[in-house]
């Protein structure tokens, strides 16, 4: 546990076992008694595996960040970087797959955490 993403990681695998006992036990029919299914442990259990998923996303780039400090993802700035484009072509090659990866990720969360959402329905 050396790293900021090895303690956030232990908190998200402590949380989504948490997370998952509770819905096993809660609406598995483990417990039998009436309170703990009722409509607001429930929406507590949503509320909570959303933030859980945003978490897990900020966690996998937490990981791909500091992977990419220990190879040196960055070039050389000699003047103000005003057109960063041009010296895209700097960027190792690793880095940029990393680079792609984190944004698929990053996308991937919120497409997901936004196909999650309840919108109300228009007529």
């Amino acid at each position: 546990l050396y790293s900021f993403h090895s303690w956030v990681g232990v908190l998200v695998l402590s949380l989504y076992t948490l997370q998952f006992l509770v819905g096993v036990m809660a609406f598995g029919g483990l417990l039998s008694n009436n309170r703990v299914r009722s409509p607001l442990v429930l929406e507590i259990h949503k509320y909570t595996g959303t933030y859980l998923h945003m978490l897990v996303t900020a966690t996998i780039m937490l990981g791909i960040m500091e992977k990419e400090g220990f190879v040196g993802c960055g070039y050389d700035v000699e003047e103000a970087d005003l057109m960063p484009f041009k010296n895209f072509g700097k960027i190792p090659g690793v880095c940029k797959i990393s680079h792609f990866l984190g944004l698929t990720v990053l996308a991937m969360g919120i497409f997901t955490s936004f196909g999650l959402a309840r919108f109300p329905v228009l007529k």
